[in-house]
């Protein structure tokens, strides 16, 4: 709610607490850039302090394996006595060392705990024998005695006339250099590491990393924003490099070279929110302060805004009571006696009130006055309107009565011309149903006659059926016949030719006189076979005469009882016409009734028609009498409600005044 407490609240409360908060944003952003560089920069330190300490530690280790390399029992050359004192000094190691060997010219070597073999090839041994290095510091590398990742730290072993004569070297294990990156301690989530020269990572708190992750293969391990970073630690300087790694934690890589080693570097993680740690707690120390700041604020203003609104709600309150219609109370006279503006407003206020209270009992009075004379007049128009009404009422009732007359009668007419031309259509469909009846009577004609020839016909197909039935049943036994004369002729033929055989055995046995006898018998033979293949032909023709004219049997008596089916539904066809004829020119008979009948319709039509008509018009003049009686009734019917509805709004407005006035309150 805009209230002028709430406005002095913002005025003066708002832009002092915008003050503030600009304020409490500078001094942070001012922390931010301190704390956060001064944060790296300690962090650099401590790394290029750590640094300092593990090239001590290194270059201590060196002197060390150097001064035992100057041993004169090493000097000499005696590989027995060196075995006897490399034996004597297991039992001296520092803990830094796993053991220390010495190894000859050809790369034979000779360790403290007793082992021996040959490494001439290894790094460390070319680049003492092979490049002439005073001394040698390894990457870290795997060790042929104990299998376990190392550091080698060798030197050149010189005889009296400083001719080299082999190499000496302290093994340290990668264990001791992540003991000494545990122990940098920057943040709760910081951790050091080393990196080699070739970018592995030898010592680190977590063994999954420890010699198996790469800085210079960071970004194939998943790693973020690491372009770069391991060409900066070959530069050899103390730097930084922000990336991101597989959990998605954005970190401050802070890194140093470590000198006497071959390009390493020592590095401390800092996730980028721990750097931010220390300078987001100044910002809710700030935030907290600023807060408590901006409440004592609002409370001062919020106390001075009510003592200077506390008296002008006073007047509104006052005011509203006014406005709800109550005058009956007076403002509180040490507001009225005030000498400064709220006093003149209180003053101003309470003369309103005053005069409001005169007025309303004026106003009152008249009222009264008003309603009494709108009562007498209202009651007066009242009853005339009550005679006018009941006029108009009858008048309506008759106009009512007269105009549903003439719609009806209208109404009678126009289904008289609809009824007329439905029997107009229906005689036109008589006539067309006259037509049709006649033309199916000639067709019933045509019908019968086509009929009677069908019987006819029919007839004589049947009687053709027989008679080719009759014929081949008369093949048939003609066949037979011929197959018993083919049967005869067949053993006719069989009997000659017997006879023939034995004629030209009896010719054979008579020898040159029975020669010609012979050949007749021969020829008699041939005939006889002849007439037995041609009798064979004819029963085989025969037999297909028979089985032919047997299938034709059975066509002939199937096609014989369809004829007759035939014939007896054309007898039955002609029956139906029959009766179809009688039922037609019944049919035809009622068809000339109709058309009659809906010819008298259509005269009887003309006459109701003109009968509607005259009704109709009759019925319009009435209607047109009693609406002018009836609009006359009703003009003065309305005249009298007017005055009636004028008297009444006047007695509905006197007495809204007098609710009105009786709504204030002023005693």
């Amino acid at each position: 709610m805009s209230t002028l407490r709430n406005k002095i609240n913002v005025l003066f409360g708002l832009p002092f607490a915008i003050l503030l908060v600009i304020m409490s944003l500078l001094i942070y952003s001012q922390v931010s850039n301190t704390i956060i560089p001064l944060t790296e920069d300690m962090t650099t330190e401590i790394v290029v302090a750590r640094s300092g300490e593990i090239t001590q530690w290194i270059q201590g280790n060196s002197h060390e394996i150097k001064a035992i390399a100057s041993d004169e029992i090493i000097k000499s050359g005696d590989l027995e006595a060196i075995k006897q004192y490399l034996k004597y000094r297991n039992s001296y190691l520092r803990e830094d060392f796993l053991l220390m060997w010495f190894a000859d010219l050809n790369g034979d070597f000779y360790t403290t705990t007793g082992h021996s073999g040959n490494i001439r090839q290894r790094e460390d041994i070319k680049a003492i024998f092979d490049d002439k290095k005073d001394v040698y510091i390894s990457n870290p590398m795997i060790s042929e005695v104990t299998k376990e990742p190392i550091v080698v730290i060798a030197h050149s072993v010189l005889d009296d006339r400083n001719n080299l004569i082999g190499a000496f070297a302290g093994v340290i294990k990668i264990d001791k250099l992540t003991e000494i990156v545990e122990a940098i301690n920057v943040g709760n989530d910081s951790f050091g590491m080393i990196v080699d020269g070739s970018g592995l990572i030898i010592a680190h708190p977590d063994d999954e990393v420890r010699l198996k992750l790469n800085i210079s293969e960071l970004s194939s391990s998943g790693y973020k924003n690491t372009d770069g970073l391991f060409e900066k630690m070959q530069a050899g300087q103390a730097d930084n490099h922000i990336y991101t790694d597989t959990n998605g934690v954005k970190s401050n890589l802070i890194f140093s070279s470590i000198e006497s080693t071959p390009n390493w570097n020592i590095a401390v993680k800092i996730p980028v929110s721990e750097l931010h740690a220390k300078s987001n707690h100044i910002l809710k120390t700030i935030i907290i302060l600023i807060s408590s700041i901006i409440l004592l604020v609002i409370l001062m203003v919020y106390l001075l805004s009510n003592a200077i609104s506390k008296p002008i709600i006073q007047g509104s309150n006052f005011a509203k009571q006014i406005a709800g219609l109550d005058a009956s109370d007076n403002l509180p006279d040490k507001l009225i006696k005030r000498n400064d503006e709220i006093g003149i407003l209180a003053n101003s206020l309470q003369s309103i009130t005053n005069s409001l209270r005169e007025f309303i009992n004026t106003v009152g009075s008249s009222a009264d006055q008003v309603a009494t004379a709108s009562q007498v007049l209202a009651s007066t128009s009242e009853q005339s309107s009550i005679a006018s009404e009941e006029v108009s009422k009858t008048i309506e009732q008759i106009a009512e009565g007269a105009t549903e007359q003439a719609i009806n009668t209208e109404e009678g007419a126009k289904k008289t011309d609809e009824l007329n031309n439905i029997i107009e259509e229906e005689l036109v469909y008589m006539e067309k149903l006259v037509s049709q009846a006649d033309k199916v009577m000639k067709l019933k004609d045509d019908g019968e006659s086509i009929v009677s020839e069908l019987i006819d016909k029919t007839r004589s197909s049947s009687e053709g059926i027989q008679k080719v039935y009759n014929g081949i049943i008369e093949t048939n036994n003609s066949t037979l016949k011929i197959q018993s004369a083919s049967h005869v002729i067949q053993s006719i033929s069989e009997q000659t030719n017997l006879l023939a055989l034995n004629a030209a055995i009896e010719a054979a046995r008579a020898g040159e006189a029975g020669k010609g006898f012979a050949v007749v018998a021969e020829e008699i033979r041939k005939l006889a076979e002849q007439s037995n293949k041609s009798a064979g032909e004819i029963e085989s023709i025969v037999n297909s005469l028979q089985t032919n004219s047997r299938v034709d049997v059975d066509i002939i008596t199937e096609v014989s009882a369809i004829t007759k089916e035939q014939g007896s539904s054309v007898e039955m066809t002609r029956e139906i016409f029959s009766v179809i004829a009688k039922e037609l020119e019944v049919t035809k008979e009622i068809i000339n009734e109709l058309g009659a009948i809906g010819e008298s319709m259509g005269s009887s039509k003309d006459e109701i028609i003109n009968i509607l008509q005259n009704l109709s018009a009759i019925a319009e003049e009435n209607a047109a009498a009693t609406e002018e009686a009836s609009a006359s009734t009703e003009e003065q019917t309305a005249s009298m409600e007017e005055i009636y509805s004028a008297s009444n709004s006047m007695a509905d407005l006197a007495q809204e005044l007098k609710s009105l006035v009786s709504k204030f309150k002023i005693n």
